[in-house]
């Protein structure tokens, strides 16, 4: 099963770019970042050591992007950083779980 990440997402009205191979030169540490001025979600393919990152990372931050574009938007951002991994994680598994990946 894969996840279909598109090229672009609408959260709450808003119309998201997803820059799924962005490589991130400034901040290595990185997997993903929600940009809510340009709103751009940017996911980098590969991991802090700058080796390729599995297909299941890439889809779990994707997910985890998404929950900040949605705690944006819809929340004020209130949601920690560490509530936010907790959550993509969570969902990523139900959605694995239940076969709700293509």
């Amino acid at each position: 099963m894969i996840m279909k990440i598109p090229k672009q997402i609408k959260i709450g009205g808003h119309t998201y770019k997803v820059k799924e191979d962005h490589k991130f030169v400034e901040r290595s540490d990185l997997l993903g970042l929600c940009d809510h001025y340009q709103r751009i979600i940017f996911i980098t393919p590969f991991d802090v050591n700058g080796a390729k990152r599995g297909r299941t990372g890439i889809e779990e931050t994707f997910i985890h992007e998404l929950l900040h574009a949605v705690d944006e938007i819809y929340n004020s951002k209130k949601l920690e950083e560490d509530t936010v991994k907790r959550i993509s994680e969570g969902l990523y598994q139900v959605f694995k779980d239940n076969d709700l990946l293509r």
